[in-house]
């Protein structure tokens, strides 16, 4: 069931999606059938505006009922993303439910970057997260460079 189930999650992602800004294919580094990669642009009137995310995406053997492990391989300033590409939302965690496809999981990374929940504690980017609720003009300055320097 879990391989055939996340073979069609990525058959209905393969190409890309104008509306979604997601695309999906397999892993550049040790691809496999549970292993891939996806991109998405920074959404319009973020900081991460026009950048393009890279994320290594790892099913378990268990998939869907656990999550998939997801990272950010293209480096950035934000509050839920740690400096190694862990990303802290809650559906890749405590909140996970098998019924969630790769797709809504790829859509809500792409939420939070737009915006972050820095409400919920979280072991991502501490120094981005105290910035974000200090000052947000500067949040965006940090961000937006670092989406020119590293997602362009």
């Amino acid at each position: 069931m879990s391989l055939v189930r996340i073979l069609k999650e990525i058959r209905d992602l393969e190409g890309g999606s104008a509306e979604t800004n997601l695309t999906i294919g397999p892993a550049q580094e040790n691809p496999g059938p549970l292993h891939y990669q996806a991109t998405t642009i920074g959404p319009n009137g973020s900081p991460f505006e026009d950048g393009i995310y890279v994320l290594d995406i790892l099913f378990r053997e268990n998939h869907p009922f656990s999550p998939p492990i997801i990272k950010c391989l293209t480096r950035t300033f934000h509050p839920t993303i740690d400096e190694d590409g862990n990303i802290y939302i809650d559906v890749l965690h405590h909140n996970w439910d098998p019924s969630l496809t790769i797709e809504k999981t790829l859509l809500s990374i792409q939420s939070i970057l737009s915006s972050p929940d820095v409400d919920t504690p979280s072991p991502g980017n501490s120094t981005a997260a105290y910035v974000f609720l200090q000052n947000r003009t500067e949040y965006e300055t940090i961000a937006r460079e670092c989406t020119q320097k590293y997602a362009m």
